[in-house]
């Protein structure tokens, strides 16, 4: 399945439409309390990887060492990324 077609069948089960741009697309995802989050995502069909990102601002100071280390952690695990490039 191509980037363009795993992200077709994400919008047919949303029910939202998703514009894709060469191997990347965003998507604004709101809830009824009026806040709202960007989640990015980026296509690689040669290697079958969709990367993911999302900002989901700062988190709050005392939760910053367990945040850490479960990133780092997190990275210990994952064995390939497939991010070239980061698209914003």
């Amino acid at each position: 399945m191509t980037f363009k077609e795993t992200i077709a069948a994400l919008a047919q089960k949303l029910g939202v439409e998703i514009a894709v741009d060469g191997d990347a697309c965003a998507l604004r995802a709101g809830a009824k309390d009026g806040t709202s989050v960007t989640i990015w995502m980026q296509g690689n069909d040669a290697r079958g990887t969709v990367l993911t990102g999302a900002d989901l601002g700062a988190p709050p100071p005392e939760r910053l060492e367990r945040l850490y280390r479960a990133m780092l952690e997190g990275n210990d695990l994952f064995s390939d990324t497939g991010a070239e490039k980061m698209v914003k």
